[in-house]
């Protein structure tokens, strides 16, 4: 097993629009009781403006998301995607923006992927149903238990079958609901109602 070692880097080359360099900045531990803090820097590789990106790798083993922050990071087995924060999807030619994650267990810096929307976005790795390509994603009752995987761009859509029909709460409609406690109105916080 090749241990990780803080200062490493890992970069991809600029297909998808832009090029993505992982860094390990700090590491503590040992194997599955370690953990680390990589950083990882998005480049605009593209002659035209980026207004979103999506960088995906393939966790270690053992390892996972703790904690990130310049960016949207979900993870669906070891599959880990991050998309760009509201304010650092915008990437001119040559520009970049950097993200984080810590993560727990240790292992080398990440292989990554990249691509935004210059370009064709990049694979998200492999999941149980292949997304379509498109603009959009059509769920119906037939992926049922199914993962579905949306790439930066694309549209939910859910259709259900004529015999659908909502749950209902078992619970009365609230009546005569009244303020708890005053709140002085140099308090921001909500109001609590008592049912």
């Amino acid at each position: 097993m090749t241990s990780a070692v803080a200062g490493a880097a890992a970069s991809t080359p600029g297909d998808g629009g832009c090029r993505a360099t992982a860094r390990i900045d700090s590491q503590w531990g040992t194997g599955a009781t370690g953990g680390q803090v990589v950083s990882v820097t998005v480049t605009n590789t593209s002659a035209t403006t980026a207004t979103k990106w999506t960088v995906t790798w393939t966790l270690g083993t053992g390892q996972r998301v703790v904690a990130a922050w310049n960016a949207a990071v979900s993870t669906t087995g070891t599959t880990v995607t991050a998309v760009n924060a509201s304010y650092n999807g915008v990437l001119a030619p040559a520009a970049s923006t950097t993200f984080g994650a810590q993560l727990s267990g240790l292992a080398p810096a990440p292989a990554l992927s990249c691509g935004n929307d210059t370009s064709t976005p990049p694979s998200s790795g492999p999941t149980s149903a292949t997304p379509p390509s498109g603009v959009d994603v059509t769920v119906t009752q037939a992926d049922n238990q199914r993962t579905v995987t949306l790439l930066v761009g694309q549209t939910l859509g859910v259709a259900l079958g004529p015999d659908f029909l909502p749950q209902r709460s078992a619970a009365p409609a609230s009546r005569n609901c009244r303020p708890a406690a005053a709140i002085p109105p140099d308090n921001p916080s909500p109001r609590r109602t008592t049912l």
